[in-house]
């Protein structure tokens, strides 16, 4: 936070700083999604809805997941439209966990994911990620770390913030893991349309006798480029999805009326929106690739989903916390530092690249200046 208010300061004295450090995709909700949400202010779509959401939202969710991940759910009883994804997981979390529970997360990984067990009783345990493949986990280093308290594993893919998409061998270890240890997963897949090249997501839910263990996450914020909506939703066994909805109805009773009339819309029509937003997310991922790995002090390795890449910045002899301030204060550039996201980050800083294409062709001049 302490980066983020210096960029912030900057920017209000007149300094052009090309902010890399959000999660938030720069683009506009694609045309046909805020049309949407207007007509339906103009109906007078203002109101509360259910509490698990409005019931053509959670049946097109389920198409959705019988269609893309071959996921069967009922709509009426396994699935929760909730004000974003990040909330979803904390009620997945309140639901399953007792005090002292452990629960795996992976590292580099999303920062929440951590507070959010802590916030709900439960311990997080890390588990190192290599940078030699992107990060993503060794299968031994699971197993290693499963205990008696354990209940839960979060798996995040395509991951925030390395852009990996975890193969089929890893989430077959995983949910062998799972399984001989009898324990649940909280599947993150906000990021799940957004993949590139020959990248394929594969829904942990699908596999051998993991959908009654899986709580799946998702939303709207990424691949819809909705973030400012606040939408998400789950899918889970009825039991699990039950206790969900209680936690929900005392928290925020219900997401918004319009918001999730727009997001029927931005699900049903999911093929159009992808194709507005996805060659946009390409082409910026293809130009900071080349143009990080063309400069004289930093390299990375291409993601495969998301829009955000590990950037190693071990050539300028520094740690990530003051690379991201050295990157600030002589480039201009926000990122966040590489251990934000656990110690396994050391050595690199996260970038966003989901911002004009124009900014990151000042940004690729700038890392190349230094």
């Amino acid at each position: 936070m302490a980066m983020a208010a210096k960029a912030s300061a900057m920017k209000q004295r007149g300094i052009h700083v090309i902010d890399m450090s959000w999660g938030e995709p720069e683009f506009d909700t694609p045309t046909l999604v805020r049309e949407r949400a207007k007509q339906a202010l103009d109906e007078g779509d203002t109101h509360y809805t259910a509490s698990a959401g409005l019931e053509s939202l959670r049946k097109a969710i389920a198409a959705k997941l019988w269609e893309d991940n071959g996921l069967q759910y009922d709509w009426n009883t396994e699935i929760l439209v909730t004000p974003g994804a990040k909330q979803a997981i904390y009620y997945a979390l309140y639901a399953i966990i007792d005090s002292g529970d452990e629960v795996l997360t992976f590292e580099p990984g999303w920062l929440s994911y951590n507070d959010l067990i802590r916030m709900n009783g439960g311990v997080p345990v890390s588990v190192p990620g290599r940078k030699e493949t992107n990060f993503l986990p060794d299968p031994v280093a699971i197993r290693e770390r499963i205990s008696p308290r354990t209940k839960a594993i979060v798996v995040n893919s395509p991951v925030n913030p390395t852009g990996a998409v975890w193969p089929q061998d890893l989430l077959d270890a995983v949910a062998t893991t799972t399984r001989h240890h009898d324990l649940l997963v909280i599947a993150d897949e906000i990021y799940d349309g957004v993949l590139y090249d020959d990248a394929r997501h594969v829904s942990i839910a699908s596999l051998q006798d993991m959908r009654n263990r899986t709580i799946l996450i998702n939303g709207f914020s990424k691949g819809a480029a909705m973030t400012g909506w606040r939408l998400g939703y789950a899918a889970a066994p009825k039991e699990i999805l039950q206790g969900m909805l209680k936690v929900h109805q005392q928290i925020a009773t219900c997401a918004g009326s319009f918001v999730q009339t727009a997001a029927v819309e931005a699900i049903t029509k999911r093929k159009s929106v992808k194709e507005d937003l996805l060659p946009r997310y390409r082409r910026c991922r293809d130009m900071i690739v080349a143009g990080i790995n063309s400069t004289r002090r930093f390299h990375c390795a291409p993601p495969q989903g998301a829009f955000y890449l590990m950037m190693n910045i071990e050539k300028l002899g520094v740690n990530a916390e003051a690379a991201a301030c050295l990157l600030l204060e002589e480039a201009r550039i926000a990122t966040v530092p590489g251990t934000a996201y656990g110690i396994s980050g050391e050595g690199h800083v996260r970038l966003s690249y989901a911002i004009s294409e124009t900014d990151l062709t000042v940004a690729i001049e700038r890392l190349r200046a230094l």
